[in-house]
């Protein structure tokens, strides 16, 4: 596909197993395609006529967004586990990263005992 993204190529690779199994129904679930996104998947899956495309703001009440000042990463990620920790015990959340890199960072930083919190949301 032409987005540029990684998580994209999961969908091209969908492709092939449609071919295979055209009858077998599909959900397809994402956060960020755009309209144009969003058709190019379709047209990678050659999904066309009967489907349900279902789609949400991202401006929910349900939802709460937190930015948090950035010095360092070990710094960054102890302070999102105290938040977790007081605020949002035994509940449900996504933490945002700026790139893959910082995601693998703090997808390892999580294996540490100081920030075993990220296990329970991840």
């Amino acid at each position: 596909m032409s987005t540029g993204h990684d998580i994209r190529r999961d969908y091209s690779q969908l492709g092939q197993l449609r071919l295979n199994y055209s009858k077998i129904n599909i959900t397809l679930l994402t956060a960020t395609a755009t309209l144009r996104v969003q058709q190019d998947i379709l047209q990678q899956l050659n999904i066309t006529g009967n489907y349900k495309l279902f789609t949400q703001s991202f401006n929910r009440s349900d939802l709460i967004y937190e930015c948090i000042s950035k010095e360092n990463n070990d710094l960054t990620l102890s302070q999102i586990a105290n938040l977790i920790k007081i605020n949002y015990q035994n509940q449900c959340g996504i933490i945002y990263c700026f790139s893959r890199v910082e995601c693998d960072r703090a997808d390892n930083k999580k294996k540490t005992k100081e920030t075993k919190i990220f296990t329970k949301i991840n």
